[in-house]
């Protein structure tokens, strides 16, 4: 079996202005904020977002951050830092965490990986249609490795914390005959560095 680890950088999304409807007491609407973000989000990942949550009572004032959650529907979530760009309820909002991957990402980086632990072997790795992997550290997906004339090969990645690591363990029945996985994860390979 081969462990191997590759850091993404992170996730990388969109940052958004937009106006605050304004509250009797000038208190932030959180749920035009949530309705807004969420907005942009589904426009770059389409179906995507269970949920965004941003708190109630926020006093508009210059100056004044708060965070709200957003909730993915593979499970993870992604932070949103709000910053309020005047006491009329105009904001900017970043994210800055995120326990999730994307799974562009993760294919690209297994595909990077392995090609080149390999002398070159065209590698192609297809972990779903879900736009996002993993939730939180620990949390698994299945995903498939193939190469030009060879059967694919089941490989569990294994989200290791929420910075953007994760590794890779081939499934393979050592007595048959040399697989893909077998191939890919022998013990002369040199591990990934993160």
């Amino acid at each position: 079996m081969s462990h191997r680890t590759v850091r993404t950088g992170g996730i990388v999304l969109l940052s958004a202005t937009m106006a605050l409807a304004l509250a009797a007491c000038k208190r932030a609407d959180p749920e035009k904020l949530e309705r807004g973000i969420r907005s942009k989000l589904e426009e770059k990942w389409p179906g995507s977002i269970a949920a965004v949550d941003c708190p109630d009572g926020i006093e508009l004032k210059k100056g004044n951050n708060f965070s709200c959650t957003v909730t993915v529907k593979s499970g993870g979530t992604i932070q949103i830092d709000v910053t309020q760009q005047d006491d009329d309820g105009n904001v900017i909002w970043k994210p800055v965490a995120s326990t999730v991957l994307l799974t562009e990402q993760v294919e690209t980086g297994m595909q990077e990986k392995l090609s080149e632990q390999r002398g070159g072997i065209a590698v192609t790795v297809e972990c779903g249609d879900a736009p996002f992997l993993g939730g939180s550290a620990g949390a698994t997906v299945e995903c498939t490795v193939s190469a030009p004339g060879e059967a694919p090969v089941a490989v569990t990645v294994t989200q290791d914390d929420v910075e953007g690591s994760f590794s890779w363990k081939f499934k393979g029945d050592a007595a048959g005959p040399a697989t893909l996985g077998e191939r890919l994860a022998a013990p002369d390979s040199p591990p990934a560095n993160p």
